[in-house]
């Protein structure tokens, strides 16, 4: 898609290319070394999205480049099917901010975004997200000016543990073990979607759209480790989940819970913590003892507060700014009352 920008004569601007890969993190990590003290991806990691079968680098990425042929800034749309709620990314290089490119990756992700008005329901509401570490105010001050709102907050938490966590504690019905990916993977799939289906922004993604994006994940993500993703079993079902990595970009010695969930039938039963606990434990004994995840900071859920109650506080807040594309009925979860009203509706 060729998408007009105005762009200060010195830049020029083009999609990525897989060999751009290495270039683009550089830049990523730059920026947000700056912010936190921290990197934030890596090549590898960078390839392994770009790859995602929802992407297309000559639709939803955009590179610019000064006149030496640098990458000075660089912009990303994720867009799923329903086509509700787009997710634009975007980086400028700290010494050439002020120059207008920001306003440029705002403006290619507006016109990109409108190619998805189409393929979204004919009555619903479209818009366009973007995540921002708090300390990113300049960035944020962008945003608002060209008509985003900020609507939520997100935290990274963490523990770190000198000694053994606490043993997790399981309904007597509830055995744990890690999960067998040659058959359960579309199992697992149906239960994250079950479970996430109280988290707010929620929206239904296509079964099959969703097992190739899961599947992905699993054959190029550098730290997807299978032996690491404990289910909880409720006989032949999965009542629960626990999800972890063993390091991140940032973070090599930081262990990581990619994904925690319960269905709604086995929820206040303890097995959100017992879980949380059983993937603690498992971390700390291949040397983790500093632990992560994020979350919504008002999750519908109470996620929040368990994780409190584990003993994590908050490292690192996150901040969600929205831009209303195109006005209408509402897709996304907003709170757990518009379940019971689809569940009303349905019967």
């Amino acid at each position: 898609m060729e998408t007009k920008i105005f762009l200060p004569s010195s830049f020029t601007s083009r999609p990525a290319t897989l060999t751009d890969a290495e270039a683009v993190a550089n830049l990523l990590n730059l920026c947000f070394v700056e912010w936190t003290g921290s990197p934030e991806t890596s090549t590898q990691d960078l390839h392994s999205f770009w790859t995602n079968p929802m992407m297309n680098l000559e639709r939803d990425t955009l590179l610019i480049l000064d006149t030496h042929q640098q990458v000075v800034a660089y912009g990303e749309m994720y867009d799923a099917p329903p086509h509700v709620r787009l997710y634009l990314y975007g980086r400028v290089h700290p010494q050439s901010r002020g120059k207008g490119l920001g306003t440029a990756l705002v403006q290619w992700g507006l016109a990109r975004a409108s190619l998805s008005l189409e393929k979204a329901p004919a009555d619903a509401r479209v818009v366009l997200h973007q995540f921002l570490p708090a300390q990113a105010v300049e960035g944020a001050r962008l945003l608002e000016s060209l008509g985003f709102r900020h609507i939520r907050n997100s935290y990274q938490m963490r523990i770190e543990l000198s000694t053994p966590p606490q043993a997790a504690s399981f309904p007597a019905h509830i055995q744990v073990r890690t999960v067998h990916l040659e058959n359960e993977l579309e199992a697992l799939v149906r239960a994250h979607r079950q479970a996430f289906h109280d988290h707010w922004g929620y929206v239904e993604t296509p079964m099959e759209e969703a097992l190739k994006d899961w599947r992905h994940w699993v054959e190029t993500d550098p730290r997807c480790d299978p032996t690491l993703w404990f289910l909880a079993m409720d006989g032949d079902e999965i009542a629960g989940y626990c999800l972890c990595s063993p390091g991140t970009e940032e973070d090599p010695q930081l262990g990581w819970v990619n994904l925690l969930g319960v269905r709604r039938e086995w929820r206040k039963q303890g097995l959100g913590l017992a879980l949380l606990l059983h993937g603690f434990d498992a971390l700390y004994q291949r040397g983790f003892h500093r632990i992560g995840l994020g979350v919504d900071a008002s999750s519908l859920t109470g996620a929040t507060r368990l994780y409190q109650r584990a003993g994590m506080h908050v490292h690192r807040e996150y901040h969600l700014f929205e831009y209303e594309v195109r006005p209408g009925k509402d897709y996304l979860r907003q709170s757990l009352e518009d379940h019971e009203r689809e569940k009303d509706t349905a019967e």
